[in-house]
């Protein structure tokens, strides 16, 4: 009752059927997680958990991340070889040249690659000593260090003085050698030095690169060195000689003995000459004789 007159109405609450009912409806409901990407390392049990006006549900995952089969890792490799990957290296110079390691590398491994590259280019000098020595009737040989690449493969001498080309002379050689290429030396040999040898020269070196590189030097005669050969070969003869004289003193000494006792160790009439005498440190004195 009450004034004025009330509206009335009635209420229930959900039925268990009807939860029953609306509970079904949410089971088919799907819910999705992304997790991506995954690696080895997100192996492992995960909760997931689900919650409305209803309620909380909780339900345990058990998540393992597999590595790839052998055969998945060639099909991916082989699509990644299809894939054209551009290091630049610019400008480049001839000091580049060598041998390098490319590395890729990605969450499936590591791979190294060895690139040797050359750098092409005329002949440089590296360093050069425009003065030489050599010697008179001595091999003489001068080496200028050069980089190549690729290798010279005309090499030309010329004598300033007299503008002759010498590099098909019976004398005079040169060559190219390299240990560590493109790095090398340009040597240049004379044989049995005379004295139009100690001249000014210039070589040109070229292996089809651009410009070819021309050096120059000079090569004169090495005074010293000479002074000393001479004192050595000055010394040599001055004891030949005096070889030469103790010798004959010791024969005109034995000579003479001879001469005053004619009938010694009973021999014949014929002429005996000693040809060694000496006292041995026991002091016992052989003798050698030879019949004249």
């Amino acid at each position: 009752m009450g004034n004025p007159t009330p509206n009335l109405s009635l209420t229930r609450k959900r039925t268990m059927k009807e939860l029953a009912s609306l509970r079904g409806n949410l089971m088919i409901t799907k819910l999705t997680h992304r997790m991506d990407p995954l690696g080895y390392l997100d192996t492992g049990v995960y909760f997931c958990t689900g919650e409305n006006y209803l309620g909380v549900t909780t339900q345990e995952i058990n998540i393992g991340v597999r590595k790839k089969t052998m055969k998945e890792l060639a099909s991916l490799r082989g699509n990644l070889m299809t894939t054209k990957l551009t290091h630049r290296m610019d400008p480049l110079g001839y000091l580049d040249t060598g041998v390098y390691f490319c590395t890729g590398e990605n969450y499936l491994g590591v791979t190294t690659q060895e690139i040797n590259i050359g750098v092409r280019c005329p002949p440089q000098q590296i360093w050069q000593t425009t003065q030489h020595k050599a010697m008179l009737g001595q091999t003489s040989t001068v080496s200028l260090p050069v980089y190549s690449y690729p290798a010279p493969h005309e090499l030309s001498l010329q004598r300033a003085t007299d503008n002759r080309n010498l590099t098909g002379s019976p004398r005079h050689s040169v060559q190219f050698s390299s240990s560590y290429e493109p790095f090398g030396l340009v040597n240049i040999t004379i044989s049995d030095v005379v004295k139009e040898d100690f001249a000014n020269y210039s070589i040109s070196i070229d292996n089809g690169e651009g410009e070819a590189l021309v050096l120059n030097f000079s090569i004169h005669e090495d005074f010293i060195a000479s002074v000393i050969l001479g004192i050595i070969f000055a010394t040599s003869v001055v004891f030949n000689v005096f070889l030469c004289r103790k010798y004959l003193t010791l024969r005109e000494t034995l000579n003479a003995q001879r001469k005053s006792n004619p009938g010694s160790q009973g021999r014949r009439n014929s002429e005996t000459i000693p040809k060694v005498v000496y006292q041995s440190d026991f002091g016992d004195k052989e003798e050698a004789i030879t019949t004249v």
